[in-house]
C-alpha cells in the first residue's frame, strides 16, 4: 500500500490526501451552514416562490426540502426550501390550424418552488445579499444539487 517514499499505491502521499480530505471537509462544513446566518437590522424573513412552467421530470423528482438554494449567478444565499410542488407541465403549442393552445408535455412537470430568507423588502420587491429580486424576475438558482431556471412568483413576509 505505502512505497519508500510515503505515498498510497505509488501515487499520492498521505499528507496530499489529508489536505484534500480537509479542504473538502471545510467547504462542506460552511456549505451547509450557509443558511443559518443572523437576520441583519432592518431585514426580516420573507418567504420567495419561485416557478417554472416545464422541467424535464429527473430534474422534478430530484428536488428535496431544507436543502440551501444559492443564485447562480451571484452567489447569493436564497434561503432553504421550506416548500415545493410538482405538478402538470404547461405550455402553448401550436395546433393545426396555428392558433396557440394549451397543453402539457410528456416528461415534463411544473415546479413551484417556496424558500424562507432574511431579506429587506422594498417597493414590493426584495433585497438579498445587495441584489433586488422582484416578482417576475429570472432566476438562475441551485435548490440543492438541481440547477434550475425559474421566476419569482410571490414574495410574502413569514
Amino acid at each position: 500500500m505505502l512505497d519508500k517514499k510515503g505515498r498510497l499505491f505509488g501515487y499520492i502521499s498521505i499528507v496530499d490526501l489529508f489536505a484534500v480530505v480537509m479542504v473538502a471537509a471545510i467547504f462542506f462544513a460552511v456549505w451547509s451552514l450557509a443558511g443559518s446566518r443572523p437576520t441583519l437590522e432592518g431585514e426580516q424573513d420573507v418567504y420567495v416562490t419561485f416557478r417554472v412552467a416545464a422541467v424535464q421530470d429527473f430534474t422534478a423528482l430530484a428536488l428535496q426540502h431544507d436543502v440551501p438554494v444559492m443564485d447562480d449567478d451571484g452567489g447569493i444565499h436564497l434561503g432553504r426550501v421550506v416548500d415545493f410542488v410538482v405538478g402538470d407541465s404547461e405550455a402553448f403549442l401550436p395546433d393545426r390550424a396555428g392558433n396557440r393552445v394549451a397543453t402539457t408535455l410528456e416528461g415534463y412537470y411544473s415546479v413551484s418552488l417556496t424558500t424562507r430568507v432574511p431579506g429587506r423588502l422594498t417597493d414590493g420587491a426584495v433585497v438579498l445579499g445587495g441584489r433586488l429580486y422582484a416578482v417576475g424576475s429570472e432566476v438562475h438558482l441551485w435548490a440543492g444539487g438541481v440547477r434550475l431556471i425559474m421566476y419569482v412568483t410571490a414574495i410574502v413576509v413569514a
